[in-house]
C-alpha cells in the first residue's frame, strides 16, 4: 500500500505544531508499506489547493487537537469552516456551496482503534474534526479522493499531553494496523 502522510506547520495559538514534529522524526522503515511524507501550511488557499497524487492509496493526514488528551481518528468532515490560518487569511462559513454538508472516510474506525487500543495507545473515534483547517483540509481531501484510495483524520494531543516518544510509537502502530 502506498501512504502519504501529511503534517502541519505553527498557527495562531501553536508555535511549534507537534504533528510537524512527530513526522520529521518518525521512521517509515519499521512499516511494510510505502510511505511519502508532506508537509502543509496551516493556510486555506494552500490546503484547498493540495491534490492527492494518483499513485496513493491511503492519505492520512496529522493534526493537532490542542484541548485533547488522546488519539482521535476522525470519522468526518463537516462542509464549514472558521478562523484565520497562518497568512492572515480568514474563512467563515460553507467550504464548497454544491458539496454535501458531511463526508466520511470509508475506513472501519472502529476496528482501527480497537487494534490500536490493544496496543495500549488511548484512542477514540471522533465525529468532530473541528471548524479549523483540519476539517477543511479532511473535507477538501476526500472530496478529491479517487474511489480506489481512501483518507483518514488523526488529531494528535500536544507533547505535553503525550510525549513524542509515545506520539512516535502511535504512528507505526497506527500504520501497522491499516487493513
Amino acid at each position: 500500500m502506498n501512504l502519504l502522510i501529511t503534517a502541519f506547520g505553527s498557527f495562531p495559538g501553536v508555535e511549534q505544531n507537534p504533528t510537524e514534529a512527530l513526522l520529521k522524526n518518525w521512521d517509515s522503515s519499521s512499516v511494510s508499506h510505502q510511505v511519502v511524507k508532506d508537509y502543509l501550511p496551516v493556510e486555506y488557499d494552500y490546503c484547498g489547493s493540495w491534490t492527492v497524487p494518483d499513485s496513493v492509496d491511503l492519505v492520512i493526514h496529522l493534526g493537532v487537537a490542542v484541548k485533547r488528551d488522546l488519539f482521535s481518528l476522525e470519522r468526518c468532515a463537516r462542509n464549514i469552516s472558521e478562523g484565520r490560518d497562518a497568512a492572515g487569511v480568514s474563512a467563515t462559513g460553507i467550504i464548497n456551496e454544491h458539496g454535501e454538508a458531511v463526508l466520511t472516510t470509508t475506513l472501519n474506525l472502529d476496528v482501527l482503534r480497537d487494534r490500536l487500543i490493544k496496543d495500549n495507545f488511548d484512542v477514540e473515534v471522533s465525529d468532530d474534526a473541528g471548524q479549523y483547517l483540519c476539517n477543511y483540509t479532511y473535507y477538501q481531501s476526500l472530496q478529491k479522493i479517487t474511489p480506489s484510495a481512501n483518507v483518514l483524520f488523526v488529531h494528535i494531543p500536544p507533547l505535553d499531553k503525550i510525549p513524542l516518544s509515545v506520539q512516535d510509537q502511535f504512528l507505526t502502530a497506527l500504520v501497522r494496523a491499516l487493513p
